[in-house]
Parts: structure tokens; C-alpha cells; sequence
């Protein structure tokens, strides 16, 4: 496209005549319009259409001849000006038979109205006092012309940009379900956009003008403006993180639709307005290579925009692209670059990784939550099924959505062992109902086998006694982590229980449960491939199997407590910002917890300084009064007293960034889940970390759309980006 607007396309709108002297001699000065065209030529013989492209040198030759890119057509420059005769070719709608061009020129440049035409104008230009064709004699009215089309192509990407915020937030797919068939649905995107435009008259004019030159519905634009929209909130996610006195990195993997190990990364923080912030940057790819050291150089590279080797105090890691055995190395590398980088986790979220990572290399307790996991599933995907469910059982499978989440498996299990009887009978009747289908069927015999299965009910029985000591911690240590003196010993106390299970008359009691828990009835006979009766029917190895089982998955999980809770040491001066200690502070002030804490952040903080601000805030009935340290954080803004317990605030500000009490990234892993759906229907996956940072950050993504630059950040960042065929800077 021209850098400037069509004047032939206005003036064939408002004649030359119409005009005002200013106008006239803008245009004038301006001069004819040269641009490039390209002809369709018809065979009238064959019925083909060929592409003549015109060759500008005839402009070089004829002075009065010009063209119109929107017309794609050439017209007399004098005529179109001065000509009195409208119905002409040359003046009316072009000339565009390049066959006979040569001979249309020349019969045109012999017609009187032409010379008359060419004379006035010549006259015209002289009166003006100005060359033709400079660019540095451009006329208000060009520019008033050429901002008037900005503007309209402006408020035009308005318009995409509103309907891209639209369906990233509500997590709607761009495609439709039949986005590149003749169906009547031409995909979300264009069915909203058509919504948006569709009592626009402005809008709609305008799009027919520009659309040979300008495709705004395709996928390259839709996934550029994804791009534009999530770099802006980037951008105002960076400046927060570096406005902040620390930051804590916790990093998680997922798997996307294409089956690429994906590393998810978020950032927690404290920002200016005292808010605990935990923010998703994005997903990265690392199926090529999860050892420590790639690992190390993705994080790195993520986290040096923000200073990380002095403020990154605290990492966490879960997942398999960040736990195959370099675990130990990468943390250490970070510490190495970062010292105050304590590497730690939510509690609650430690003892999840202590089941799950104590377990993870034994197949059958693999298999064993595979199997309890799909049974809640078998239920909850038919209303017939759950229906038996209830008439026999009178109690619902809890839903396991969360597969991370061992609490969800405990309920599932505590049912399971419960109710064991009932729930054979619920599959059995599956199993015998006529009107079951193929897929029912199949899934309960499969079930029933593995109830009447003794690998399968001693492990139940197992898991049920680990989890009845295993439960209670995990809540005490979801309610109480800012208390670590008190979640350690917690800690210590369900160890010991769990090595006290450890024991052969244990082993005995748990056996012999399981044992009669398959010893089968009429019912059992008829839907089983294997029979027991007695004890005796019991083999040997099967004893031998289940002792070994015992005994291995009771030391993982003892070990694995020991492994994942080592460091809580170094947290116990989370009890100075505990505010239901601060009255107690008072009378017995908790020096042991400023020393530990000044000996590992060497050269953080003035001790003396942070002993007294903290002897004043022990002492201060409102600050015992809030019930957590975001609330004493929120007091210190609303209340400007930063300034006054500048040390205090650090230490607040320092302990609230530590990811000890909860993890975002597991919430990323589920928004994720949500966002996969964007990209079934298409392989440009691109597109795929932009809309999780959408989604995820809908809240910071809402309040920056309220801006009033927001549409103009928005397009100018398009422009450097997409380089699009029509013109969106204002020219000055």
C-alpha cells in the first residue's frame, strides 16, 4: 500500500470542483499518484485470466497519466482535476486494457477536453510556486487525509485486540468447531469479531476498503496479538519483581499435548503495595536434556533480568524434568551463584513429595494408585454407574482431579477399605446388569479381579495405616507452617509412628485382613479367574512378595521424611514474625531466632537495629492483634511505618517471599490442563505459553486492560512485531 491515501478513490468521492481553494492547492502540490499496478486481463477466446503487471516508466513518458491502487486503474491527472467531460474512461473509472493501451493513450492525448484539461492544470501548478512531488512539501491536508485512515485502522485493531482479551480470559477457544469448513460457524475469533463490528457502519466500510490489502481475522495475526497482550503483562510482571527487595523461584514440570517435557516457572514476591504475589512467566521447553546443568542455564537466563544473586531467597522444585537425579546438583548450583537461595517447600506440598517420591520406583505401588485413581474415575464419567454406586454403597468415591494431591488417594482408599464388600457388590451388578454397556462391563470385571486380588488388598490395607498418621500431619502442617519449631516436632512424632507399623506382628495383623478379604463367596466364584478358600491356598511367595513390599515402602517414606524436611532448621526464624507469640516476646525475647537468622543472611540486616524494631512491635497491642504476617505487611503500607521499622519490614517482606506456606505453581499445572484446549485443533503451539500467562495472571491482566494507554501500548507493540500492511503511527 502507498504510504498515503488513495487521492484518486477521494476525489472520484468529492470532485476536485468541490473543494476549497486551500484544498485544491494542497492536492496541487501533492501531485499525481504513480503506484505500481497489476492488471487481470480475461481471454474473452479461452476464458483465462492472465496478470499484466504495468510498467511505471509510462509515467516518466506521459506527465498527465496516473494510477489508483484501489482501483487498480490508470486516469488523466488534468482531466480528473480540471475535465469537464466526467463520462470519460480517463476520468470516471480508469483505464485498465493494457492490451490496448498504446493506442488508448494516444487517442485519449488528441482529444481537445484533454489539452484544454492539461493547459488549466499546468496554469494551476504555476500559480502554486512549488515543485511537484517533494516529500518535504507535504500538505496539512495530506496528513489530515493520511491520520483520518490511521484512525480508522486504529480503532479497527481496537476491535481484535478487544476480542482477544475476551476469549483469553474466559479461556475460550479461538477455533470453532468448524472454523475452515462452509459451516456457519467461521470459529470463536470471527464470530465475536462480526458481533463486535456488526452496527459499526464506520468499521465496515472500512474493512471492505482495506480488504485486499489486510487479512485481520487470520492465525498469524490472532497469535500475534497473543504475543503483543502477553508481553505487555510481561513487562509489568518484571518491573514488580524488580521492585521488590527479594524473590523466591519455584519451578515445576508438565507435560503439553505434543508430549514435550514442559518446565513451568514462577516467581513469588512482595510488591510496593505489600501484596504477596506468586506469578507465572511461562513454560519452557526442556525434553532435550532435564540435567542439572541445562536446567541451571534455563533457570539462570529466566532469572537474571532481577538481579537473583542478590535478592533470590528460596527455590523449589517438583516434577520429573526437575527431579531425575539432579536434583541436588541444580539447587546447588543456584546457591553457589545465590547464597540466601534456601532450597524449600510448602510443608503440606513436602509430604505429598514424600509419598509420591518414596514410592515412584516401586511398579506395584505404581500400579496400585493407578488402579484406585481410575476407580474414582469409572464412577464419576457415568451417572448410570454412580447411580448403582449410590443405591448400594450409599456413599460416593471421592473425585481424584488432583493426581498430585495424596489426600485426594487417601479418601479414595479410606472408602475402599471400608467398604470393601459393598463395592465388589456394586461392581458385580454392573457386571450382571443387561443393560451395561461393553465399556461398564469390562471396567468392573477388571475392578472385581483386582478386589479379589491379595497384592491389591494388602496394599490397601498398608496405605490405610500410613495414611490414618499421615492425614492429621498434613493438615497440621497446611494451618501451622509458620510455626516450624511446632511442625518439626509434628514431623518427628508421625515418624516414629510410621517406624513403629515396622514391626512382624504388625505385618501379621495387616496380612491376615488382607487375606480374608478375598476369600470368596458364590458371587466371587462367578466373576473371578482366581479362587481362594483358607490360608492354605496362600503360596508362599506371595507372603514372602507382600513382607518385602511392607518393609520397602515403610523405610521410603521414613527416609524420604528425613530427606525433605532436613533444612527446616533453617526457618526457624519464622517464629519472630508469628504474631501469636508477639505478647510472649514481651517478657522472653526471642534472641536464639535473631542470631540464626543473622548468621545465615550475613550482611542483610543491622541485628541491633532489627532487635529493637522488633521489641517495639512485640510490645504493640495492634500488631498482635493481625492474624498473619500478610495482614502486618498490609499494616505497615496502610500505616507508612516502613520507614520507621525499616529492618522489621525487611525481615516481614523476607519471610513472606520464602514459598513455605503454599505453592502456585501446582495451581499453573491445573490452569495449564485448561489451556491445552486452545491448541488441540492446531499444531502452532506457539501460542501456548501466552494464554496460560492470560489466564493464570487474569487478575493483573483485567486491571491493566483499565488503563487508558492500554490500546495504544497494545498496537504499537503489533507494529515492531508484525509489520503489518497497513499504516498504525500517526504521522506528525
Amino acid at each position: 500500500m502507498d504510504p498515503i491515501p488513495d487521492i484518486i478513490r477521494s476525489l472520484l468521492e468529492t470532485p476536485f470542483s468541490w473543494l476549497d481553494d486551500n484544498k485544491r492547492k494542497d492536492i496541487v502540490k501533492i501531485g499525481r499518484p504513480t503506484p505500481s499496478l497489476n492488471f487481470q486481463t480475461l481471454d474473452k477466446r479461452h476464458g483465462e485470466t492472465f496478470s499484466r503487471t504495468f510498467k511505471t516508466h509510462w509515467y516518466g513518458s506521459r506527465q498527465w497519466l496516473c494510477g489508483s491502487s484501489f482501483k487498480q486503474a490508470l486516469f488523466c491527472w488534468p482531466c480528473l482535476l480540471l475535465g469537464k467531460a466526467r463520462n470519460n474512461v480517463w476520468v470516471s473509472q480508469g483505464y485498465s486494457d493494457m492490451k490496448n493501451l498504446s493506442a488508448g493513450v494516444k487517442k485519449h492525448e488528441l482529444s481537445r477536453e484533454h489539452m484544454r484539461s492539461f493547459l488549466s492544470l499546468k496554469k494551476l501548478e504555476k500559480d502554486t510556486r512549488t515543485v511537484q512531488d517533494d516529500p518535504q512539501m507535504q500538505s496539512s491536508l495530506t496528513l489530515k487525509l493520511l491520520n483520518e485512515e490511521i484512525r480508522k485502522n486504529r480503532r479497527l485493531m481496537s476491535y481484535l485486540i478487544d476480542v482477544t482479551c475476551f476469549l483469553a480470559k474466559q479461556e475460550i477457544s479461538f477455533l470453532g468447531h468448524n472454523e475452515n469448513s462452509d459451516s456457519f460457524d467461521s470459529g470463536n475469533f470471527n464470530e465475536t469479531f462480526d458481533l463486535l463490528v456488526k452496527r459499526d457502519a464506520e468499521i465496515q466500510n472500512h474493512l471492505k476498503k482495506i480488504d485486499h490489502i489486510f487479512s485481520g481475522l487470520s492465525e498469524t495475526i490472532q497469535n500475534d496479538l497473543i504475543s503483543c497482550i502477553s508481553e505487555h503483562l510481561t513487562d509489568k510482571i518484571h518491573a514488580e519483581i524488580k521492585e521488590s527487595l527479594f524473590f523466591a523461584v519455584q519451578v515445576d514440570d508438565t507435560t503439553e499435548i505434543l508430549e514435550k517435557s514442559q518446565c513451568a516457572i514462577s516467581i513469588r514476591y512482595v510488591n510496593k503495595q505489600a501484596e504477596i504475589r506468586e506469578v507465572f512467566l511461562g513454560f519452557y521447553d526442556v525434553s532435550e536434556d532435564r540435567k542439572a546443568d541445562p536446567m541451571y542455564d534455563l533457570i539462570k537466563s529466566v532469572l537474571q533480568p532481577f538481579d537473583y544473586r542478590k535478592k533470590l531467597v528460596g527455590q523449589c522444585y517438583d516434577g520429573a524434568s526437575v527431579m531425575v537425579g539432579s536434583l541436588n546438583g541444580l539447587q546447588k548450583k543456584i546457591k553457589d551463584d545465590a547464597p540466601a537461595a534456601l532450597f524449600t517447600h510448602c510443608y503440606a506440598h513436602r509430604l505429598t513429595l514424600v509419598l509420591q517420591g518414596g514410592l515412584r520406583n516401586m511398579k506395584n505401588c505404581r500400579i496400585y494408585f493407578a488402579t484406585v485413581t481410575s476407580i474414582s474415575g469409572f464412577f464419576h464419567q457415568s451417572a448410570k454407574r454412580t447411580f448403582i454406586l449410590d443405591s448400594i454403597l450409599q456413599n460416593r468415591i471421592p473425585s481424584s482431579s488432583d493426581d498430585n494431591r495424596w489426600t485426594s488417594k487417601s479418601n479414595i482408599i479410606q472408602v475402599i477399605d471400608s467398604d470393601w464388600s459393598n463395592i465388589k457388590n456394586v461392581f458385580s451388578k454392573i457386571i450382571d446388569d443387561k443393560n451395561s454397556s461393553i465399556e461398564s462391563v469390562n471396567g468392573a470385571r477388571g475392578y472385581f479381579q483386582d478386589m479379589n486380588s491379595l497384592e491389591f488388598s494388602f496394599l490397601t490395607t498398608v496405605f490405610k495405616n500410613i495414611f490414618d498418621i499421615t492425614d492429621p500431619l498434613f493438615d497440621i502442617l497446611q494451618k501451622n507452617s509458620i510455626d516450624v519449631d511446632y511442625c518439626k516436632n509434628q514431623i518427628i512424632s508421625a515418624q516414629e509412628r510410621i517406624k513403629s507399623l515396622m514391626s512382624e506382628d504388625f505385618f501379621n495383623i495387616i496380612f491376615e485382613k488382607a487375606q480374608s478379604r478375598i476369600g470368596l463367596d458364590e458371587v466371587d466364584i462367578q466373576h473371578s479367574k482366581r479362587i481362594r478358600l483358607s490360608d492354605s491356598d496362600v503360596k508362599d511367595d506371595e507372603r514372602l512378595s507382600s513382607i518385602v513390599s511392607f518393609y520397602e515402602i515403610i523405610e521410603n517414606i521414613v527416609s524420604q521424611l528425613d530427606i525433605r524436611f532436613a533444612d527446616m532448621s533453617e526457618l526457624l526464624y519464622f517464629s519472630l514474625v508469628d504474631s501469636s507469640k508477639f505478647k510472649a516476646y514481651t517478657s522472653n525475647f526471642p534472641t536464639v531466632s535473631v542470631d540464626h537468622l543473622t548468621k545465615f543472611y550475613k550482611n542483610m540486616f543491622d541485628k541491633q537495629q532489627l532487635i529493637s524494631e522488633l521489641t517495639v512491635i512485640y510490645q504493640d497491642e495492634d500488631f498482635s492483634k493481625l492474624p498473619n504476617i500478610a495482614s502486618i505487611l498490609k499494616h505497615f503500607v496502610i500505616d507508612d511505618l516502613q520507614k520507621i521499622f525499616p529492618e522489621a519490614y525487611k525481615l516481614f517482606t523476607l519471610t513472606a517471599t520464602i514459598p513455605s506456606t503454599s505453592i502456585s505453581v501446582e495451581g499453573h499445572s491445573s490452569c495449564f490442563k485448561r489451556v491445552k484446549t486452545y491448541c488441540q485443533n492446531s499444531k502452532k503451539n506457539h501460542r501456548l505459553s501466552s494464554l496460560a500467562l492470560l489466564s493464570i495472571e487474569k487478575e493483573l491482566f483485567c486491571s491493566l486492560q483499565k488503563d487508558d494507554d492500554f490500546m495504544d501500548q497494545i498496537i504499537n507493540k503489533f507494529v515492531v512485531l508484525n509489520n503489518p500492511s497497513i499504516s498504525l503511527i500517526y504521522k506528525i
